[in-house]
């Protein structure tokens, strides 16, 4: 159970980064467009709190920001569009899988595949499951596998002494 709980809690502290890095660089990009401060802080809070929501939620911050910027700065919703798509490009091709990788353990290119399999398999919740399901599948064959080599009294491959804490 103690495996299952260490994964979620990796699983989603990178939520919880990925959630930051977008709120702050949408926060910074709308700073420099010279939109005022509150409402680019309602808006960059908005892009990292639906980070947290696989797949749709970036793009319903998109969506709720050009509203917004449509009707306080419509001079800059071609600006704001890009804005958003090249962090929302950026986030899913290099952070999601680089950062997802390092907290889960598993490579970046792995955890981009099973963000895609477990889309084109189960949907959303292919998306929400795949990554912190595999990694915790992982991490229990190697914690049996220790404990397998461990009774033969054969070094062990994978210790990680978290693992073994009760």
């Amino acid at each position: 159970m103690n495996i299952i709980s260490n994964m979620l809690g990796r699983y989603l502290r990178a939520q919880l980064l990925l959630g930051s890095i977008v709120g702050s660089l949408s926060f910074i990009g709308l700073l420099l467009m010279n939109i005022d401060f509150g409402l680019a802080l309602l808006l960059a809070l908005t892009a990292g709190i639906f980070e947290m929501v696989p797949t749709i939620g970036p793009w319903i911050s998109g969506i709720f920001a050009v509203i917004i910027i449509l009707a306080t700065y419509p001079d800059l919703i071609l600006w704001v569009m890009a804005l958003f798509l090249m962090i929302q490009l950026l986030e899913n091709n290099l952070l999601v899988p680089r950062v997802q990788g390092q907290l889960l353990h598993i490579h970046p290119a792995i955890a981009l595949l099973l963000l895609v399999l477990g889309a084109y398999m189960a949907g959303i919740w292919g998306i929400l499951l795949a990554v912190p399901l595999a990694a915790t599948i992982v991490q229990i064959f190697r914690y049996t596998n220790d404990i397998a080599r461990m009774e033969d009294n054969r070094p062990l491959l994978h210790y990680d002494p978290k693992t073994f804490e009760r």
